[in-house]
């Protein structure tokens, strides 16, 4: 099995590099980053929830212009690769409403336009946007 690498590049993209892995952020953070890229050899899989974007963003809401949470993040990839994306429910099965992730945008540019490659997703909560997640169109979310 090939081992992937995690590579910086400048201060803000994460490349996993590598094939046929997957990779689970959960409890990451320790370096803020607004993008991944898990575009490479094979087909790649990720796996992100409220804690993972929370963490590795830096509440920046420049990433990328139809981003409607200060925690946004974008996802590169290519045709075989999966993103998923985990609901937030933080109290378990207790009383308060979980958040899910809805999509709300097709085929767009990170800058909002249309005609692009990507698909927008916010995690909502009660009205509220927690994070958002620009995704390649290539990728498939399951």
């Amino acid at each position: 099995m090939n081992r992937r690498r995690l590579l910086l590049l400048g201060a803000s993209v994460l490349v996993l590099s590598g094939c046929d892995q997957l990779k689970s952020m959960f409890g990451a953070g320790k370096i803020p980053f607004n993008s991944i890229d898990i575009t490479g050899a094979g087909n790649n899989d990720l796996t992100l929830g409220f804690a993972d974007i929370a963490a590795m963003t830096v509440a920046d809401t420049d990433v990328f212009a139809s981003a409607n949470s200060h925690h946004a993040l974008v996802v590169d990839g290519n045709a075989g690769d999966t993103l998923t994306l985990v609901d937030y429910d933080p109290d378990g099965a207790g009383g308060l409403a979980p958040a899910t992730w809805t999509q709300v945008a097709t085929g767009v540019g990170l800058d909002g336009s249309a005609g692009g490659g990507y698909n927008v997703f916010d995690l909502v909560r009660g009205g509220t946007v927690l994070a958002s997640v620009a995704m390649d169109s290539d990728i498939t979310r399951l």
